[in-house]
């Protein structure tokens, strides 16, 4: 009789084991949560026609692209600015290729922080021309309704260094222009 309770136990410990054996080699996937996530992302996205407004042959020049936007402001932003970076380097406004690193909203949602890995302007462009592009950036987040307030800029994760603009405080999204 004791035999046999052993025999069961090591019986269940070795299918025990295997369990956890093959779940640590990813063998055998244990989902716990309810939904399912992708039909719930995808069912949240919505289409939205956004203006992308940029500076150049000193004229403001707009295109309309077509985003998916969803709940997730921060992704949106960064949808948006990425899109705007694309056109600029299209238009070869920046003479190198500029790609986003990262967008965040602070947590008070009002700010909105990215990155590039360089900046979007030339050092040898006036300082006109460094700020309609900046203006171009903040023009083109208003106009796709955002509730943010303020934008800061920062170039592989530094405030950048410029003789022209100062990049030590956030930006206002509504500009400096007064007829923009």
């Amino acid at each position: 009789m004791i035999n046999k309770k052993y025999v069961i136990l090591c019986a269940v410990s070795a299918f025990v084991g295997l369990l956890l054996f093959a779940y640590q080699k990813e063998y055998l996937i244990i989902n716990f949560s309810p939904t399912n996530h992708a039909s719930v992302t995808n069912s949240m996205m919505e289409k939205k026609n956004i203006t992308l407004h940029y500076w150049h042959q000193n004229k403001w020049n707009t295109e309309q692209v077509s985003l998916l936007f969803s709940e997730n402001n921060a992704a949106n932003m960064q949808q948006l600015v990425s899109r705007w970076l694309q056109l600029i380097n299209e238009e070869e406004i920046s003479k190198k290729k500029v790609q986003l690193q990262s967008a965040a909203i602070t947590y008070d949602t009002q700010e909105l922080i990215i990155s590039f890995d360089r900046t979007p302007w030339n050092k040898e462009i006036s300082t006109f021309e460094k700020w309609m592009i900046f203006e171009s950036l903040l023009k083109t987040i208003r106009s796709s309704d955002a509730s943010l307030k303020r934008m800061r800029l920062l170039v592989n994760q530094q405030l950048p260094l410029d003789q022209h603009l100062d990049f030590t405080n956030a930006w206002p999204i509504e500009g400096f222009q007064s007829a923009a």
